[in-house]
């Protein structure tokens, strides 16, 4: 399973979702329309291999395909500037282009969806229903962000309770809280431990 990011490196928001009813051909939204908030940048959002660039309509405007291992197509529209070739081999930290305004658009945005199987077109008035081949980029981030969250050990919650209750520590709680959520411990706080424990 791939662990799919967000197409922005930091904070963006949805404009429009999938799935909306509106005047589109297929009858409501194929994909989610992101703007980016801190960076205009557009990266794939997991390793593959472009397999078209503006090959599916002015309506579009400049955009791009990318072939997952998994089998999952990615689309990229509306971009001002495509930044990658047919072809081209790409990872996560590959630029594929800038958010644009190009096609069909009301203002600046990034349109993305997501296929499985490779990109095919909805029939006019379906439903998301009808058409599962088209996934909610929204649900495979949050699988990604789940895919991240490994469940820590017992042994390690109980480590770090002995220690606290041993050592007398007043902030035992905030120390379990990093525990359970893998925080990794400053330099002051690993030699404030080790302080204790002499």
């Amino acid at each position: 399973m791939i662990n799919y990011q967000a197409p922005y490196r930091g904070k963006y928001k949805i404009s429009c979702p999938f799935g909306k009813k509106g005047s589109w051909a297929a009858g409501w939204h194929i994909g989610n329309d992101l703007v980016g908030l801190e960076s205009k940048d557009i990266y794939a959002i997991g390793e593959g291999r472009v397999t078209s660039i503006n090959a599916h309509g002015k309506a579009y405007g400049n955009h791009l395909t990318v072939l997952h291992p998994d089998g999952k197509e990615s689309l990229y529209a509306h971009l001002s500037v495509i930044k990658v070739k047919k072809g081209q081999r790409v990872t996560k930290n590959t630029l594929l282009g800038i958010e644009g305004a190009t096609g069909n658009v009301n203002g600046r945005h990034l349109h993305i969806e997501v296929h499985e199987g490779g990109w095919r077109y909805p029939p006019k008035n379906s439903t998301p229903q009808d058409c599962k081949w088209l996934l909610d980029i929204r649900k495979l981030l949050l699988e990604g962000e789940n895919m991240d969250k490994k469940e820590i050990p017992q042994w390690q919650k109980e480590a770090c309770k002995m220690v606290c209750e041993t050592k007398s520590f007043t902030n035992a709680d905030d120390w379990l809280k990093k525990v359970e959520n893998a925080e990794i411990p400053t330099w002051g706080e690993i030699f404030g431990v080790l302080a204790k424990c002499l």
